[in-house]
């Protein structure tokens, strides 16, 4: 089974682009444009497909687990459910607190409810924990709408209630299918 990222690319370029070389990357579902943007050895990365030897990862990973740590893209999950969204933002409020500015892409915006712990209780306060003398800087980047193909688990328009949130600014560009 080849489950590729096309017609995605354009979405890691313009993330990666936003990323310094020493960030690292924890994918999820879909990482070759993630990892061809970040500039994995595009023949290794073919061969990690074809799960031949001389594969990034020893043709042991296949296309649902790359990882290169030549490039710092150290995860990816193939998982679509409500552990990873949970991990990554938690992973991402960490990454935060240590001074990092961690983005992530959550790749339907109906999965941002599971992430909202982390977001919300711990990222969304973190600053009026420390009585104002830290910041905490995060972005989440999600795709939200429908017209892509998508089924109805993966296109609800919830934006709305992430509005009222503390130290959110929330921007959502709209587009129409013709």
């Amino acid at each position: 089974m080849q489950i590729l990222a096309n017609g995605q690319e354009a979405v890691a370029t313009g993330i990666v682009s936003a990323l310094e070389p020493e960030d690292v990357i924890v994918s999820n579902h879909r990482s070759h444009g993630h990892l061809i943007a970040r500039g994995t050895n595009l023949n290794s990365l073919m061969a990690e497909i074809m799960a031949k030897e001389t594969g990034v990862n020893g043709g042991k990973a296949g296309t649902l687990h790359l990882t290169d740590p030549d490039v710092n893209v150290l995860m990816t999950s193939t998982v679509v459910g409500a552990g990873p969204p949970l991990a990554i933002a938690g992973l991402a409020v960490g990454a935060s607190c240590m001074g990092l500015r961690p983005i992530v892409e959550i790749m339907f915006f109906p999965f941002i409810t599971l992430a909202s712990d982390m977001l919300v209780n711990h990222a969304g306060k973190l600053r009026y924990m420390s009585g104002g003398k830290s910041s905490f800087p995060l972005t989440v980047r999600v795709k939200a709408g429908v017209g892509f193909g998508a089924g109805s688990q993966h296109s609800s328009q919830i934006g709305n209630h992430k509005i009222g949130e503390p130290r959110r600014l929330v921007l959502r560009p709209i587009s129409f299918p013709m």
